[in-house]
């Protein structure tokens, strides 16, 4: 049975058995990009206002990437797993989204529910992928609310150096020119209390070019694809 409750920590030493980790030969399996752009027309993800999509989010001191970001209002993370997928990976997955995230949903295939919901926290939401249409489907098992905890030395590190200096600046602290990205970040964690740094955060990533990257990377480039498509 999936957890019903809210509060339930992630299991400290949850034992993952062969079964859990390999991939089931018997379904046809569903290509994650294929899914990942049927998430993002879905209504349950795309709403009015001014709304940005990132694909594959680094989320900074980790090797994770978020697969489906949605920003408006709040940073909203979305976690596939298709069948052909195993779960080896998603309790440092869970780690990495939530130390950053305002909301996160697992979007699972049905073979992964059961031991996917004693991994993620109660806080994350569960959505369902129903392979048996042309275009993948999704249903709500449960729904996301708010992440309580997260990371403010993991936030303010989405910010590039020159973003940075930006808000460094408009919070008064006069940086210097020359200025690192590691001071100016501290300077923006003296000044800012959680809830208003996301703010700034996600400020910062609305008016994001990433043509101005120093070095490509797959997320610019994803990025680059989304604004020519908006």
């Amino acid at each position: 049975m999936l957890r019903s409750g809210r509060n339930s920590p992630i299991p400290a030493c949850l034992v993952l058995s062969s079964s859990d980790l390999a991939v089931d030969p018997q379904r046809p399996h569903m290509h994650e990009a294929r899914v990942r752009s049927a998430l993002r027309n879905d209504s349950g993800v795309a709403s009015p206002g001014p709304l940005r999509i990132f694909e594959e989010f680094w989320i900074p001191r980790t090797r994770q990437r978020a697969d489906l970001v949605v920003l408006n209002g709040k940073m909203v993370a979305f976690e596939i797993k298709t069948a052909a997928d195993s779960l080896r990976r998603l309790p440092k997955q869970v780690s990495g989204y939530s130390s950053i995230f305002d909301l996160c949903t697992l979007v699972a295939d049905e073979r992964h529910l059961e031991v996917a919901d004693q991994i993620v926290p109660d806080w994350w939401g569960l959505w369902l992928i129903d392979d048996s249409h042309e275009i993948p489907q999704f249903s709500e098992v449960r729904a996301s609310t708010p992440n309580s905890r997260p990371d403010p030395e993991v936030l303010v590190r989405l910010l590039w150096r020159d973003e940075a200096y930006r808000v460094a600046s408009e919070l008064g602290c006069e940086p210097g020119e020359s200025a690192c990205r590691s001071t100016l970040w501290q300077q923006i964690l003296s000044e800012t209390d959680t809830a208003a740094l996301a703010e700034l955060v996600r400020a910062a990533l609305h008016r994001r070019d990433p043509e101005a990257a120093r070095i490509e990377s797959r997320s610019a480039r994803r990025l680059q694809e989304d604004l020519r498509s908006a």
